[in-house]
């Protein structure tokens, strides 16, 4: 059995990857962080009662479900640099969608899109490790990619509570990361092989459901999705 092959990384990109891959699962995030902090504030400039305001992160949570089971088809037929850039272009159309809603409506398809980024984002940052990383390495890699993201949230809770209107946070805060993380990715993530020819998805998909484990990963995610996204 062949050995699967890890791609060398150029000295100059390395330099920004992890700082990049680490953005880029922050990408999605933003959003939830302003909503969470400033969901009175929304509601109430839209005069939409809180308890109604508040279900945008229940949908924005089903969304990303429904969308992370696609995922399994898009992996095989697109690079994962592709479904990150793709990941990260839907966060920043969420943000300026957010931005600049008129009305409660518009708010809630722009801020429930970031479920689809999230879906795209997260496998897509672990495959990248994976595929540019040496086994020695990704633990640590791992380790950087994932707590980047909390360091912001506790520093950038604040930040949102200083700034105290939900639209200028989303300008300020939650739009300039992804922008940041889309540049980093396009400089510093190289191209990946992603496409598989005639790949047989459903028996994959029997596979998975047929296998009581392989449930219970699934069952925890969606829990994971529902409480995180």
């Amino acid at each position: 059995m062949k050995k699967a092959k890890i791609q060398t990384i150029q000295p100059e990109s390395s330099k920004l990857l992890i700082p990049a891959l680490a953005l880029a699962r922050y990408a999605p995030r933003g959003a939830t962080l302003v909503a969470g902090i400033l969901m009175v504030e929304i509601g109430a400039s839209f005069g939409t009662p809180v308890g109604i305001t508040s279900q945008l992160g229940t949908i924005r949570s089903i969304v990303a479900t429904i969308s992370a089971l696609t995922m399994g088809i898009l992996s095989v037929r697109f690079s994962s640099r592709i479904l990150l850039n793709t990941g990260i272009s839907i966060a920043m159309i969420s943000a300026l969608g957010c931005i600049f809603s008129s009305n409660f409506g518009m708010m809630f398809v722009s801020y429930t899109m970031g479920g689809i980024a999230w879906a795209m984002i997260y496998p897509m940052t672990i495959a990248l490790v994976g595929d540019l990383f040496t086994l020695e390495k990704r633990a640590v890699v791992i380790s950087w990619v994932a707590g980047i993201p909390a360091v912001i949230t506790v520093f950038g809770a604040p930040i949102i509570g200083y700034i105290g209107e939900w639209r200028h946070a989303f300008a300020i805060f939650v739009f300039p990361i992804a922008l940041t993380s889309m540049i980093l990715t396009l400089f510093s993530v190289p191209e990946t092989e992603g496409k598989v020819k005639d790949a047989d998805l459903l028996i994959g998909f029997k596979a998975v459901l047929s296998n009581k484990s392989a449930i219970a990963c699934l069952v925890a995610q969606l829990m994971y999705s529902l409480l995180s996204c």
